[in-house]
Protein backbone atom coordinates (compact mmCIF):
# COMPACT_ATOMS: atom_id res chain seq x y z
CA UNK A 1 0.00 0.00 0.00
CA UNK A 2 1.00 3.06 -1.20
CA UNK A 3 3.34 5.03 2.43
CA UNK A 4 0.76 8.37 2.10
CA UNK A 5 -2.11 6.20 2.67
CA UNK A 6 -0.54 4.31 5.65
CA UNK A 7 0.13 7.04 7.49
CA UNK A 8 -3.59 8.02 6.90
CA UNK A 9 -5.49 4.62 7.99
CA UNK A 10 -2.99 3.99 10.90
CA UNK A 11 -2.92 7.07 12.77
CA UNK A 12 -3.89 6.53 16.36
CA UNK A 13 -6.74 9.46 17.22
CA UNK A 14 -7.04 10.93 20.75
CA UNK A 15 -10.90 11.37 20.30
CA UNK A 16 -12.38 9.78 23.38
CA UNK A 17 -10.73 12.13 25.62
CA UNK A 18 -11.01 15.05 23.10
CA UNK A 19 -11.34 18.10 25.62
CA UNK A 20 -14.25 19.45 23.14
CA UNK A 21 -16.37 16.46 24.58
CA UNK A 22 -17.14 17.93 27.57
CA UNK A 23 -18.77 20.96 25.81
CA UNK A 24 -22.34 21.91 24.54
CA UNK A 25 -23.97 20.26 21.89
CA UNK A 26 -23.74 24.09 19.79
CA UNK A 27 -20.08 24.68 20.26
CA UNK A 28 -19.32 20.80 18.99
CA UNK A 29 -21.19 21.86 15.92
CA UNK A 30 -19.25 24.93 15.03
CA UNK A 31 -16.23 23.56 15.76
CA UNK A 32 -17.16 20.48 13.70
CA UNK A 33 -17.95 23.77 10.91
CA UNK A 34 -15.12 25.44 11.38
CA UNK A 35 -12.47 21.95 10.96
CA UNK A 36 -14.58 21.28 8.26
CA UNK A 37 -13.81 24.62 6.29
CA UNK A 38 -10.47 23.68 6.77
CA UNK A 39 -10.26 20.54 5.48
CA UNK A 40 -11.94 21.14 2.53
CA UNK A 41 -9.94 24.41 1.77
CA UNK A 42 -6.44 22.67 2.44
CA UNK A 43 -6.32 19.21 2.67
CA UNK A 44 -3.88 17.49 -0.18
CA UNK A 45 -5.36 14.11 -0.19
CA UNK A 46 -7.31 11.56 -1.45
CA UNK A 47 -10.85 12.48 -1.29
CA UNK A 48 -12.00 9.54 0.29
CA UNK A 49 -9.44 10.46 3.07
CA UNK A 50 -10.64 14.02 3.64
CA UNK A 51 -14.51 12.94 3.62
CA UNK A 52 -13.68 9.82 6.13
CA UNK A 53 -11.18 11.58 8.76
CA UNK A 54 -13.69 14.38 8.87
CA UNK A 55 -16.84 12.42 9.54
CA UNK A 56 -14.94 10.53 11.53
CA UNK A 57 -13.91 13.91 13.75
CA UNK A 58 -17.89 14.78 13.58
CA UNK A 59 -19.34 11.30 14.76
CA UNK A 60 -16.85 10.97 17.63
CA UNK A 61 -17.42 14.55 19.40
CA UNK A 62 -21.27 15.22 18.48
CA UNK A 63 -22.49 11.16 18.40
CA UNK A 64 -22.44 8.33 16.31
CA UNK A 65 -26.05 9.45 14.77
CA UNK A 66 -24.88 12.32 13.51
CA UNK A 67 -25.40 12.98 9.93
CA UNK A 68 -23.02 14.83 7.48
CA UNK A 69 -25.45 16.49 5.22
CA UNK A 70 -27.36 18.50 8.18
CA UNK A 71 -24.25 20.66 7.42
CA UNK A 72 -23.91 23.61 5.04
CA UNK A 73 -19.89 24.02 4.37
CA UNK A 74 -18.88 27.50 5.62
CA UNK A 75 -17.66 30.04 3.17
CA UNK A 76 -14.98 32.72 3.27
CA UNK A 77 -16.89 35.12 4.77
CA UNK A 78 -18.29 32.72 7.57
CA UNK A 79 -15.61 31.17 8.93
CA UNK A 80 -14.20 34.46 10.97
CA UNK A 81 -16.99 34.34 13.23
CA UNK A 82 -17.42 30.67 13.49
CA UNK A 83 -13.45 30.62 14.69
CA UNK A 84 -14.51 33.75 17.13
CA UNK A 85 -16.99 31.26 18.81
CA UNK A 86 -14.26 28.13 18.64
CA UNK A 87 -11.96 30.88 20.54
CA UNK A 88 -14.28 31.84 22.58
CA UNK A 89 -12.87 32.10 26.56
CA UNK A 90 -14.23 29.66 28.08
CA UNK A 91 -14.06 28.81 32.48
CA UNK A 92 -13.02 25.70 33.67
CA UNK A 93 -11.78 25.23 37.59
CA UNK A 94 -11.88 28.96 38.29
CA UNK A 95 -9.83 29.49 35.18
CA UNK A 96 -10.00 31.33 31.91
CA UNK A 97 -9.00 29.11 28.78
CA UNK A 98 -9.79 28.75 25.14
CA UNK A 99 -9.74 26.17 22.64
CA UNK A 100 -7.05 27.69 20.00
CA UNK A 101 -4.06 25.28 20.20
CA UNK A 102 -6.64 22.30 20.36
CA UNK A 103 -8.12 23.90 17.23
CA UNK A 104 -4.86 24.43 15.23
CA UNK A 105 -3.51 21.15 16.36
CA UNK A 106 -6.65 19.61 15.02
CA UNK A 107 -6.66 21.45 11.80
CA UNK A 108 -3.11 20.99 11.04
CA UNK A 109 -3.52 17.11 11.93
CA UNK A 110 -6.19 16.56 9.39
CA UNK A 111 -4.82 18.65 6.74
CA UNK A 112 -1.35 18.69 6.63
CA UNK A 113 0.63 16.24 9.36
CA UNK A 114 2.91 14.98 6.99
CA UNK A 115 2.95 18.37 4.95
CA UNK A 116 4.69 21.33 6.48
CA UNK A 117 4.42 23.65 3.17
CA UNK A 118 0.58 23.28 3.39
CA UNK A 119 0.25 23.41 7.23
CA UNK A 120 2.16 27.10 6.87
CA UNK A 121 -0.52 28.46 5.05
CA UNK A 122 -3.23 27.37 7.52
CA UNK A 123 -1.22 28.66 10.02
CA UNK A 124 -0.99 32.19 8.35
CA UNK A 125 -5.04 32.06 7.66
CA UNK A 126 -5.24 31.34 11.61
CA UNK A 127 -3.13 33.81 12.23
CA UNK A 128 -5.12 36.35 10.56
CA UNK A 129 -8.08 35.19 11.91
CA UNK A 130 -7.24 35.59 15.82
CA UNK A 131 -6.03 38.35 17.98
CA UNK A 132 -2.27 39.56 16.95
CA UNK A 133 -1.52 38.62 20.93
CA UNK A 134 -2.11 35.24 19.82
CA UNK A 135 0.06 34.64 17.02
CA UNK A 136 3.29 34.14 18.45
CA UNK A 137 1.98 31.57 20.53
CA UNK A 138 0.70 29.68 17.35
CA UNK A 139 3.99 30.16 15.70
CA UNK A 140 5.60 28.03 19.13
CA UNK A 141 3.01 25.70 18.54
CA UNK A 142 4.10 25.25 15.20
CA UNK A 143 7.32 24.60 15.89
CA UNK A 144 6.43 22.41 18.77
CA UNK A 145 4.85 20.20 15.93
CA UNK A 146 6.99 20.20 13.24
CA UNK A 147 10.16 20.59 14.64
CA UNK A 148 9.97 19.64 18.50
CA UNK A 149 11.20 22.61 19.64
CA UNK A 150 9.96 23.35 23.44
CA UNK A 151 6.82 24.94 24.34
CA UNK A 152 6.63 28.70 26.49
CA UNK A 153 5.77 28.98 30.22
CA UNK A 154 1.77 29.34 30.30
CA UNK A 155 1.17 26.42 27.10
CA UNK A 156 0.41 23.25 29.39
CA UNK A 157 -2.67 23.32 27.97
CA UNK A 158 -1.16 22.31 24.62
CA UNK A 159 1.37 20.14 26.34
CA UNK A 160 -0.73 17.23 25.66
CA UNK A 161 -1.46 17.62 21.90
CA UNK A 162 2.28 17.92 21.46
CA UNK A 163 3.10 14.70 23.19
CA UNK A 164 0.25 12.85 20.56
CA UNK A 165 1.91 14.33 17.81
CA UNK A 166 5.32 13.53 18.26
CA UNK A 167 4.86 10.00 19.27
CA UNK A 168 2.74 9.86 16.23
CA UNK A 169 5.58 11.49 13.57
CA UNK A 170 8.27 8.81 15.28
CA UNK A 171 6.11 6.39 14.55
CA UNK A 172 6.03 6.89 11.22
CA UNK A 173 9.22 7.27 10.91
CA UNK A 174 9.68 3.98 11.65
CA UNK A 175 10.58 0.45 9.25
CA UNK A 176 7.38 -2.09 8.95
CA UNK A 177 8.83 -5.54 9.86
CA UNK A 178 5.85 -7.69 7.57
CA UNK A 179 5.25 -10.72 8.84
CA UNK A 180 3.45 -13.25 6.64
CA UNK A 181 0.88 -15.92 8.36
CA UNK A 182 -0.10 -19.01 6.28
CA UNK A 183 -1.74 -22.54 7.23
CA UNK A 184 -3.78 -25.31 5.83
CA UNK A 185 -7.49 -25.03 7.11
CA UNK A 186 -8.80 -24.93 10.77
CA UNK A 187 -4.91 -24.69 11.84
CA UNK A 188 -6.28 -22.02 14.30
CA UNK A 189 -4.26 -19.71 11.91
CA UNK A 190 -6.82 -16.47 12.32
CA UNK A 191 -7.17 -16.92 16.48
CA UNK A 192 -3.17 -17.00 16.81
CA UNK A 193 -3.42 -13.92 14.88
CA UNK A 194 -6.44 -12.42 16.72
CA UNK A 195 -4.12 -13.77 20.01
CA UNK A 196 -0.86 -11.91 18.94
CA UNK A 197 -3.12 -8.41 17.99
CA UNK A 198 -5.49 -8.89 21.33
CA UNK A 199 -8.21 -8.55 19.70
CA UNK A 200 -11.03 -10.48 17.70
CA UNK A 201 -10.54 -8.72 14.57
CA UNK A 202 -10.65 -12.09 12.51
CA UNK A 203 -13.20 -14.15 11.87
CA UNK A 204 -12.71 -18.01 13.40
CA UNK A 205 -14.45 -21.22 12.64
CA UNK A 206 -13.45 -24.68 12.05
CA UNK A 207 -14.87 -24.24 8.56
CA UNK A 208 -12.91 -21.92 5.68
CA UNK A 209 -12.98 -18.56 7.02
CA UNK A 210 -10.82 -16.20 5.46
CA UNK A 211 -10.92 -15.79 1.28
CA UNK A 212 -8.62 -13.03 0.44
CA UNK A 213 -5.60 -11.21 1.84
CA UNK A 214 -5.54 -8.76 5.16
CA UNK A 215 -2.82 -7.17 6.54
CA UNK A 216 -3.76 -5.77 9.59
CA UNK A 217 -1.05 -2.39 10.36
CA UNK A 218 -0.47 -1.72 14.68
CA UNK A 219 -1.13 2.26 15.69
CA UNK A 220 0.65 4.16 17.56
CA UNK A 221 -1.06 3.74 20.12
CA UNK A 222 -4.25 2.98 21.57
CA UNK A 223 -6.70 4.83 20.51
CA UNK A 224 -9.71 2.44 20.84
CA UNK A 225 -10.51 2.55 17.06
CA UNK A 226 -10.35 0.30 14.78
CA UNK A 227 -10.01 1.49 10.84
CA UNK A 228 -10.48 -0.37 8.27
CA UNK A 229 -9.64 -0.05 4.30
CA UNK A 230 -11.97 -2.07 1.43
CA UNK A 231 -13.76 -0.46 -1.22
CA UNK A 232 -14.54 2.09 1.45
CA UNK A 233 -12.64 3.41 4.35
CA UNK A 234 -14.19 3.46 7.72
CA UNK A 235 -11.90 4.59 11.33
CA UNK A 236 -14.31 3.59 13.71
CA UNK A 237 -15.29 0.06 12.19
CA UNK A 238 -17.83 -2.61 14.47
CA UNK A 239 -17.01 -6.12 15.08
CA UNK A 240 -19.72 -6.93 12.32
CA UNK A 241 -17.88 -4.33 9.58
CA UNK A 242 -14.66 -6.05 10.50
CA UNK A 243 -16.03 -9.72 9.85
CA UNK A 244 -18.02 -8.37 6.70
CA UNK A 245 -15.13 -7.49 5.17
CA UNK A 246 -14.04 -10.81 4.47
CA UNK A 247 -16.58 -11.30 1.79
CA UNK A 248 -15.59 -8.15 -0.08
CA UNK A 249 -11.87 -8.26 -1.04
CA UNK A 250 -8.31 -7.81 0.40
CA UNK A 251 -8.15 -5.77 3.09
CA UNK A 252 -6.47 -3.23 5.45
CA UNK A 253 -6.96 -2.88 8.83
CA UNK A 254 -4.97 -0.63 11.64
CA UNK A 255 -5.60 -1.05 15.10
CA UNK A 256 -3.80 -0.57 18.50
CA UNK A 257 -1.81 -4.31 18.91
CA UNK A 258 -2.29 -5.15 22.91
CA UNK A 259 1.19 -6.93 23.06
CA UNK A 260 3.31 -7.68 26.26
CA UNK A 261 6.38 -6.66 24.26
CA UNK A 262 6.91 -3.06 23.60
CA UNK A 263 7.00 -3.25 19.95
CA UNK A 264 9.64 -1.00 18.75
CA UNK A 265 8.96 -1.20 15.01
CA UNK A 266 5.60 -0.62 12.79
CA UNK A 267 4.54 -4.13 12.78
CA UNK A 268 2.17 -5.30 9.04
CA UNK A 269 0.29 -8.67 9.78
CA UNK A 270 -0.58 -10.48 6.36
CA UNK A 271 -3.40 -13.06 6.94
CA UNK A 272 -4.05 -15.49 4.03
CA UNK A 273 -6.46 -18.06 2.96
CA UNK A 274 -6.23 -21.39 4.05
CA UNK A 275 -4.80 -23.78 0.78
CA UNK A 276 -6.82 -26.67 0.98
CA UNK A 277 -10.52 -25.75 0.80
CA UNK A 278 -12.25 -28.35 -1.26
CA UNK A 279 -15.22 -25.95 -1.77
CA UNK A 280 -13.01 -23.09 -2.56
CA UNK A 281 -10.20 -23.91 -4.51
CA UNK A 282 -9.17 -19.72 -5.23
CA UNK A 283 -8.18 -19.37 -1.40
CA UNK A 284 -5.20 -21.92 -1.81
CA UNK A 285 -4.23 -20.29 -5.26
CA UNK A 286 -4.47 -16.49 -3.07
CA UNK A 287 -2.50 -17.94 -0.54
CA UNK A 288 0.84 -19.25 -2.45
CA UNK A 289 0.48 -15.34 -4.75
CA UNK A 290 0.84 -14.09 -1.63
CA UNK A 291 3.79 -16.34 -0.52
CA UNK A 292 5.36 -15.69 -3.61
CA UNK A 293 4.81 -12.22 -3.93
CA UNK A 294 4.36 -10.12 -0.91
CA UNK A 295 7.42 -8.95 0.61
CA UNK A 296 7.69 -10.24 4.07
CA UNK A 297 10.50 -10.29 6.53
CA UNK A 298 9.29 -13.78 8.56
CA UNK A 299 6.63 -16.31 6.85
CA UNK A 300 4.79 -17.89 10.20
CA UNK A 301 3.55 -21.25 9.30
CA UNK A 302 0.66 -22.58 11.68
CA UNK A 303 0.57 -26.24 11.84
CA UNK A 304 -2.25 -27.96 13.78
CA UNK A 305 -1.06 -30.24 16.81
CA UNK A 306 -4.40 -32.72 15.85
CA UNK A 307 -3.25 -32.85 11.94
CA UNK A 308 0.09 -33.48 11.63
CA UNK A 309 1.45 -34.99 8.63
CA UNK A 310 -1.80 -34.70 6.52
CA UNK A 311 -1.19 -35.05 2.76
CA UNK A 312 -2.05 -31.29 1.81
CA UNK A 313 0.24 -30.41 4.60
CA UNK A 314 3.05 -31.80 3.39
CA UNK A 315 1.96 -30.64 -0.25
CA UNK A 316 1.80 -27.15 1.30
CA UNK A 317 5.73 -27.29 2.96
CA UNK A 318 6.94 -28.64 0.01
CA UNK A 319 5.63 -25.09 -1.98
CA UNK A 320 6.96 -23.65 0.55
CA UNK A 321 10.28 -24.76 0.40
CA UNK A 322 10.58 -24.02 -3.09
CA UNK A 323 9.25 -20.87 -3.03
CA UNK A 324 10.70 -18.71 0.39
CA UNK A 325 13.93 -18.33 1.66
CA UNK A 326 14.15 -21.23 4.91
CA UNK A 327 15.55 -18.69 6.92
CA UNK A 328 12.92 -16.40 7.15
CA UNK A 329 9.91 -19.37 8.00
CA UNK A 330 9.09 -19.87 11.47
CA UNK A 331 6.70 -22.73 12.23
CA UNK A 332 4.48 -22.92 15.65
CA UNK A 333 2.82 -25.67 16.57
CA UNK A 334 -0.54 -24.91 17.60
CA UNK A 335 -4.08 -26.29 19.82
CA UNK A 336 -1.00 -27.76 22.04
CA UNK A 337 -4.29 -27.06 24.99
CA UNK A 338 -5.93 -30.19 23.24
CA UNK A 339 -3.94 -32.83 24.73
CA UNK A 340 -3.88 -35.14 26.98
CA UNK A 341 -1.37 -35.82 29.85
CA UNK A 342 -2.11 -39.72 29.49
CA UNK A 343 -2.80 -39.64 25.56
CA UNK A 344 -0.23 -37.14 24.27
CA UNK A 345 2.85 -35.65 24.41
CA UNK A 346 4.24 -32.32 22.87
CA UNK A 347 7.71 -32.85 23.02
CA UNK A 348 7.18 -36.01 21.33
CA UNK A 349 5.14 -34.13 18.23
CA UNK A 350 7.38 -31.77 18.31
CA UNK A 351 10.28 -34.24 17.15
CA UNK A 352 7.65 -35.65 14.91
CA UNK A 353 7.65 -32.46 12.59
CA UNK A 354 10.90 -31.72 12.62
CA UNK A 355 11.73 -34.96 11.53
CA UNK A 356 9.16 -34.11 8.65
CA UNK A 357 10.75 -30.87 7.96
CA UNK A 358 14.45 -31.88 7.56
CA UNK A 359 13.17 -34.68 4.86
CA UNK A 360 11.85 -31.26 3.15
CA UNK A 361 14.88 -29.41 3.13
CA UNK A 362 15.34 -28.04 6.39
CA UNK A 363 18.65 -28.92 8.13
CA UNK A 364 17.71 -27.49 11.74
CA UNK A 365 14.32 -26.79 11.95
CA UNK A 366 12.82 -24.80 15.34
CA UNK A 367 8.93 -25.49 15.61
CA UNK A 368 7.49 -22.85 18.42
CA UNK A 369 4.38 -24.69 20.56
CA UNK A 370 1.34 -22.51 21.77
CA UNK A 371 -2.12 -22.25 22.45
CA UNK A 372 -3.30 -19.19 20.60
CA UNK A 373 -6.75 -19.69 22.06
CA UNK A 374 -5.38 -19.53 25.68
CA UNK A 375 -3.81 -17.05 24.62
CA UNK A 376 -6.09 -15.04 23.00
CA UNK A 377 -8.90 -15.62 26.62
CA UNK A 378 -5.33 -14.24 28.21
CA UNK A 379 -5.49 -11.19 26.10
CA UNK A 380 -9.03 -10.65 26.43
CA UNK A 381 -9.09 -10.43 30.19
CA UNK A 382 -6.33 -8.64 30.63
CA UNK A 383 -7.97 -6.18 28.45
CA UNK A 384 -11.05 -6.23 30.31
CA UNK A 385 -12.96 -7.23 27.51
CA UNK A 386 -16.00 -9.24 29.25
CA UNK A 387 -15.86 -13.24 27.97
CA UNK A 388 -18.82 -15.16 27.75
CA UNK A 389 -19.37 -18.27 30.28
CA UNK A 390 -18.16 -20.88 28.23
CA UNK A 391 -15.20 -18.70 27.83
CA UNK A 392 -14.47 -17.48 31.30
CA UNK A 393 -14.96 -21.40 32.47
CA UNK A 394 -12.61 -22.27 29.52
CA UNK A 395 -9.72 -19.88 31.10
CA UNK A 396 -9.65 -21.04 34.06
CA UNK A 397 -9.51 -24.94 33.26
CA UNK A 398 -6.64 -23.96 30.68
CA UNK A 399 -4.89 -21.92 33.46
CA UNK A 400 -5.33 -25.23 35.88
CA UNK A 401 -3.53 -27.09 32.76
CA UNK A 402 -0.56 -24.97 31.62
CA UNK A 403 0.73 -24.54 35.90
CA UNK A 404 1.30 -28.24 35.25
CA UNK A 405 5.22 -29.17 34.47
CA UNK A 406 4.33 -31.00 31.30
CA UNK A 407 2.43 -28.14 29.50
CA UNK A 408 4.79 -25.53 30.64
CA UNK A 409 6.19 -24.24 27.02
CA UNK A 410 8.72 -21.60 28.17
CA UNK A 411 11.35 -24.38 27.52
CA UNK A 412 11.11 -24.31 23.72
CA UNK A 413 11.75 -20.88 23.62
CA UNK A 414 14.78 -18.80 23.98
CA UNK A 415 13.53 -15.68 25.63
CA UNK A 416 14.12 -14.09 29.05
CA UNK A 417 11.58 -13.57 31.23
CA UNK A 418 13.50 -11.30 34.10
CA UNK A 419 10.87 -8.93 34.06
CA UNK A 420 7.81 -10.88 33.86
CA UNK A 421 5.13 -10.18 36.38
CA UNK A 422 4.16 -12.67 39.37
CA UNK A 423 0.27 -12.24 37.86
CA UNK A 424 -1.18 -15.22 36.61
CA UNK A 425 -2.22 -14.40 33.70
CA UNK A 426 1.12 -12.25 32.81
CA UNK A 427 2.21 -16.13 33.94
CA UNK A 428 0.23 -18.31 32.15
CA UNK A 429 0.82 -15.61 28.84
CA UNK A 430 4.40 -16.80 29.14
CA UNK A 431 3.80 -20.49 29.66
CA UNK A 432 1.67 -20.56 26.68
CA UNK A 433 4.14 -19.93 24.22
CA UNK A 434 2.58 -16.37 23.22
CA UNK A 435 5.17 -14.52 25.16
CA UNK A 436 8.05 -16.43 23.77
CA UNK A 437 6.53 -16.03 20.44
CA UNK A 438 5.81 -12.32 20.26
CA UNK A 439 9.73 -11.97 21.10
CA UNK A 440 10.39 -14.05 17.84
CA UNK A 441 7.94 -11.71 15.69
CA UNK A 442 8.61 -8.04 16.89
CA UNK A 443 11.93 -8.74 19.09
CA UNK A 444 15.37 -7.36 17.41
Amino acid sequence: MNQDVLTYLCRSYYLKQHPVLQEKLAYKENYCLALAYFVRKYYTGSDMFAFSMLEHYCRSLLGVDYVPTVFTPLDESEIRPAIGKVAALKIKRFKLFTYRFVFMTDCLFLCAFSDEDTAKKILHELKALFNTRYHRRLEVLFSALYHGSPLEKGMDNAAELVSFWIREQKFFELPIKTVLVTATMSAGKSTLINAIVGKRLMRTAQEACTGHICRLYNKPFEDGENAIKTTQLIFDADADTLLASENIGDCQIASGFRTFLDVQNRVCIVDTPGVNSAINRSHGITAKEALRDCQYDLLVYVLNANQLGTDDEISYLKYIVANTPKEKVVFVLNKTDTFKKTEDSIEESIQGVKDDLVQLGYESPVVFPISAYFALLIKLRLSNIQLDEDEGDELAHYIKKYSKPEYDLTRYYDASYENASDDILAQMSIRCGLYGLENILFGE
